[in-house]
């Protein structure tokens, strides 16, 4: 299911957009619904976080939504993800570190950096 979003500001006064295209090659996490992705975004910029949010729920998909590391750890403990989408400046706990500690759990979902940074 693929997804484009627009921005509707401009970068270096150039109207861009951004393609993004998700589809997971194993099964679907145990306990929800095969037809839905369900995806986890994590992301404190409330306005960031909308935009991404609404955008993957009108293309059809199953979003849950977290502003800090922490929270978000413990959604990802206890929700079956396909899925997700990880500032790296977040509060609590930075978005490396969450990974990290989902890695170091056994998860293995993939996760999508989403960050202001030029570089990581």
């Amino acid at each position: 299911m693929p997804i484009t979003f627009f921005t509707s500001p401009t970068f270096n006064h150039t109207p861009f957009h951004h393609h993004l295209s998700l589809r997971v090659d194993s099964d679907p996490a145990p306990g929800h619904d095969a037809d839905v992705m369900r995806l986890l975004v994590v992301e404190d910029d409330k306005k960031i976080a909308s935009f991404v949010v609404n955008g993957l729920k009108q293309s059809g998909y199953a979003v849950d939504h977290s502003a800090d590391g922490e929270s978000a750890l413990v959604l990802a403990e206890n929700t079956p993800y396909d899925a997700a989408i990880v500032d790296l400046m977040l509060p609590k706990l930075d978005g490396l570190s969450l990974i990290q500690k989902l890695r170091a759990q056994g998860q293995r979902l993939p996760v999508l950096i989403l960050s202001a940074k030029a570089s990581v």
